[in-house]
């Protein structure tokens, strides 16, 4: 009689540039009037970084438009290349997932364009018409 095992079904994949990427669902709170917390979930792409500076543009395009990058090199910066993207806004959180700031991307431009960070977690969306983003408080992945 055969042997067999039992495998689990891999989840569904994407490398861009030797980096992986897996599907995972980031939650963003924000606080509203009276101390009440409202949630915003987001199906995304998630990437580790492991080196200091990560070109964006071909993980954004197979992550439709939601891309979460965690960021695991010892350097306190990483420098974003985002040439001939546009109309982003790029969201970065602490090693405790708070909030601390926040880049926003306009039109798109012709000559390259990088930025330096110090998030350790980052969000990269479309503009959210509407949202107050100094209201955003932390998120959970």
């Amino acid at each position: 009689m055969k042997k067999t095992t039992n495998k689990k079904a891999t989840a569904f994949q994407v490398s861009v540039n030797g980096i992986q990427l897996n599907p995972t669902e980031v939650k963003i709170q924000i606080q509203k009037p009276k101390g009440k917390v409202q949630t915003m979930a987001f199906k995304a792409l998630e990437a580790v970084i492991e080196k200091p500076t990560v070109e964006i543009a071909p993980m954004l395009a197979k992550a439709n438009s939601v891309l979460f990058l965690n960021i695991t090199h010892s350097n306190i910066q990483t420098l974003f290349d985002l040439t001939g993207l546009s109309n982003l806004v790029i969201l970065s959180f602490d090693e405790r997932l708070n909030f601390n700031g926040i880049n926003m991307i306009g039109e798109k431009s012709v000559a390259p364009f990088q930025i330096l960070n110090q998030g350790r977690f980052v969000l990269v969306i479309k503009p959210i018409k509407g949202l107050d983003y100094s209201t955003i408080k932390r998120i959970t992945v």
